[in-house]
């Protein structure tokens, strides 16, 4: 972006400096002109041709300007629809990485949370599992106590 601004700026001096040449040659045809009116016959000629060539070169400068600067403008645009073109793609690409890891990392989160409920399944079933070994074991161990007490009296 900034070397497109470098660039507009480089052909608004270049116009400029043109539009001042242009000024110029037109100042000097004037004089010429004016000139002219007040020569002799035969410096009437001589003025009329030097004028007629002052004319000439400040055609061909004014439009070499006008071409140049349409070709810079031409140019810079050419430069901005690049930069906002890969700027676009860019921020595409981007924005697809994004999502990508974005549901990477979601399903790696899905994965965890399925793994964790499963321990918690199988925890809880142990659980069970273990209280109700433990209360058979209880139990026997009281019915042991209870035989062992009928036995003594």
């Amino acid at each position: 972006m900034d070397e497109l601004t470098a660039q507009l700026d480089r052909v608004h001096r270049e116009r400029a400096s043109a539009e001042r040449a242009a000024r110029a040659i037109q100042a000097e045809l004037e004089r010429a002109r004016a000139q002219s009116g007040a020569v002799a016959v035969p410096d009437r000629e001589q003025a009329s041709q030097v004028l007629t060539m002052a004319e000439r070169t400040a055609d061909t400068h004014l439009g070499e300007a006008q071409r140049e600067a349409h070709d810079v403008l031409s140019d810079a645009r050419s430069a901005a629809q690049q930069i906002t073109g890969d700027a676009l793609t860019n921020a595409d690409a981007l924005e697809r990485d994004a999502r990508q890891r974005h549901n990477e990392a979601m399903s790696g989160l899905e994965a965890e949370r399925v793994a964790a409920q499963h321990q918690i399944e199988d925890l809880e079933a142990f659980g069970r599992e273990y209280r109700s070994r433990l209360t058979a074991h209880v139990e026997s161990h009281l019915r042991d106590v209870g035989e062992t007490d009928e036995v003594k009296p």
